[in-house]
């Protein structure tokens, strides 16, 4: 599987609504290797463990061999 994929997969199997979804590739300045970043809108519904969803998104980066951040959103 993809990276949106599997990083939905997690999402999904915990419940998250995916509410925005949008990925990029450009080029790193130093070496000119290509960055994909795939920046994401969800909502977490309160009855999701922060932890649980935590360790499944941590799982799937290793699969990957992708970096995975959290950030709270505002609004």
């Amino acid at each position: 599987a993809g990276i949106v994929a599997g990083v939905s997969r997690v999402l999904a199997d915990h419940g998250v609504l995916i509410t925005d979804l949008r990925g990029e590739s450009r080029p790193v300045a130093e070496s000119g290797t290509l960055l994909y970043t795939l920046n994401l809108r969800m909502r977490v519904p309160a009855s999701c463990p922060m932890p649980a969803l935590h360790a499944g998104l941590e799982k799937a980066a290793s699969h990957l061999s992708i970096e995975v951040s959290l950030e709270p959103g505002g609004g």
